[in-house]
């Protein structure tokens, strides 16, 4: 889900402390002349888009198994999504 790839810590209590805040959106970056091309944050899933719903849940699942995502210590996971003229579109 990122556009970085970071050599990550390897042990599972030093991950969850590496990651500070989460910030999850989607676009299309593999064509300019695909709509959503750029900082549009379209729908996961959208037509050309770079993450599906299933990339999604598995990024969530990471960050439940690593502890990011818990109730005792709550943490920053924000998703950014425009809900502009391409959510009703067919591509």
């Amino acid at each position: 889900m990122s556009t970085v790839e970071l050599q990550a810590p390897t042990s599972k209590s030093k991950r969850k402390w590496w990651v500070v805040d989460v910030h999850i959106g989607n676009t299309v970056i593999c064509n300019k002349e695909v709509p959503g091309y750029g900082d549009e944050h379209i729908r996961f899933g959208f037509p050309n888009s770079e993450n599906d719903v299933d990339e999604l849940v598995t990024f969530l699942n990471e960050l439940k198994n690593i502890d990011y995502l818990n109730t005792k210590d709550p943490k920053v996971v924000s998703l950014k999504l425009n809900r502009g003229k391409m959510r009703i579109q067919k591509w």
